[in-house]
Order: structure tokens, then C-alpha cells, then sequence
């Protein structure tokens, strides 16, 4: 019965009820929504978190992290539902902070090769263009920044880490990370500040964005991470405990 609708009214239909579901009955309404141009998606996932979540609840920024949690939620979605209310009503100046979600980074895994347009960089550089929304780089205890330098994402790394992301996260999994990799340039990045190229004369010190521990240098030597051993203790002046001096 469905398949013999007109897309209009099921366009209706889907946003009175903010089925999630609707667009699985067949393969022709899958294509129809998958079809579906950038402000209907925007509107209906504004309707559907109103329902889910209550109206009266929501934030602009809560909004933003609801919506983004959605596969559907693509650039384009996303700039259609910021003129959308409560998002376009946000107070002029404002800074939203809404959380990056999880399933951006979930099916990130190492591999050999890794390029700055594979996602999800593209989209993460479009959802920071726009200087009043500034996404939470540690939402969820910086899964983000985990996953990232668990599949030797470098430039995902240097992304999220000029975007606020710290390597302190979750007892400095993301550095541990790096030492179990014996990845020594991937922890120097998670470490050491970014220095600008262009800047001349004497530049000043700038302080690491974490602490090297006993512990982490406990994990090098575990790991048989020597060059990383030798670099925290003879750079970053860090302390060995007497179980990693018997190893």
C-alpha cells in the first residue's frame, strides 16, 4: 500500500509519526527518503527529536548533539537545520557546544594509508567552518581522539587536538595508546604543543599538553618501545619506577 503513495505524502506520513523505521519497509521507500532533499531530512529531525526528547527541554546545543548522532545528519543537513528554531533563535554571539558523536569515529581502524579526505575529516572541517558552533572535541571521555590515534589517523589527530581535544582524557588512554603502538611520532604529537612554522626569532617555550608519567614509561618498556623509552626520559626528563628499571 505504501509503495503506491506519492513521495509528498510520504514525506507527510513520516513526519507526523518520526518513524525512523518508514524508510526500511521496502526498497523503493528506502530509496524515496534516501533521496530526500537537505531540508526535509533537517526537519524532520528537528520534529522527531522534539517528540523524542521534549521541545520544551532542549537547548540549542542539545539539539545539535541529538541531531548529529544521525547518520542522515550529512554538511548539508546540518547548515539547514542551524536556520532552524531553536538553533537560528540562539543568542547573537553565542557559542554552541554540541557533542561530536561516536558513531563518526566508531569504524576507524589502522590501515597503512591514510588521507585527509577520508571521513570523517571533511565533515568535521565543515561542522567548525562556522565560528559560533564549536563541537565538544572530549565528549565521551575523548573517545574521539582515541579512536583516532588508534588507527594512526594523523591528520584526524592534529585536527582534534588544534580543536581542543586532550590527550589527559581518560587516564592519557590516547598516549598509552600511542606507546602500545610503538608509534613515537604519534606520541610527540599528542604531547608536544604545535609550534607555527612562519613564526620568527626566538620562540618561547611552550608547555606540553600532558605530563609524561612513570607509568606510561613503564608501558614502553612493556611494549619494548625503546626509542619511546629513551625519548621520556632523555627529552621529557620522565622518571622510571624500580619495577620498569627491572624489566
Amino acid at each position: 500500500m505504501l509503495n503506491g503513495l506519492p513521495v509528498e505524502l510520504l514525506y507527510e506520513i513520516q513526519l507526523f509519526s518520526t518513524s525512523s523505521e518508514l524508510p526500511l519497509v521496502s526498497s523503493r521507500l528506502y530509496q524515496i527518503f534516501r533521496a530526500a532533499p537537505p531540508v526535509y531530512a533537517a526537519t524532520f529531525l528537528s520534529e522527531k527529536i522534539s517528540k523524542d526528547h521534549g521541545a520544551h527541554q532542549l537547548d540549542a546545543a542539545r539539539v545539535l548533539t541529538y541531531a548529529l548522532r544521525y547518520p542522515i545528519c550529512s554538511d548539508t543537513v546540518f547548515d539547514v537545520l542551524c536556520q532552524l528554531p531553536p538553533v537560528s533563535n540562539s543568542s547573537p554571539g553565542a557559542i554552541l557546544r554540541p557533542e561530536l558523536p561516536r558513531r563518526l569515529f566508531r569504524t576507524l581502524s589502522p590501515k597503512k594509508t591514510w588521507k585527509s579526505r577520508h571521513r570523517p575529516l571533511p565533515f568535521l572541517r565543515h561542522l567548525y567552518k562556522d565560528p559560533h558552533i564549536l563541537p565538544d572535541t572530549n565528549a565521551y571521555d575523548g573517545y574521539a581522539l582515541v579512536k583516532a590515534t588508534v588507527s594512526g589517523f594523523t591528520d584526524l589527530v592534529e585536527f582534534l587536538l588544534d580543536n581542543g581535544a586532550s590527550p589527559k582524557m581518560k587516564d592519557n588512554l590516547a598516549a598509552l595508546v600511542a606507546i602500545r603502538a610503538k608509534n613515537l611520532q604519534m606520541l610527540k604529537l599528542l604531547v608536544e604543543p604545535k609550534r607555527d612554522p612562519l613564526r620568527r626569532g626566538k620562540r618561547k617555550k611552550m608547555d606540553d599538553r600532558m605530563e609524561l608519567t612513570p607509568a606510561m614509561a613503564h608501558a614502553a618498556a612493556k611494549s619494548g618501545a625503546n626509542d619511546i623509552l629513551n625519548w621520556m626520559v632523555q627529552e621529557k626528563g620522565c622518571k622510571l619506577e624500580m619495577r620498569t628499571l627491572l624489566i
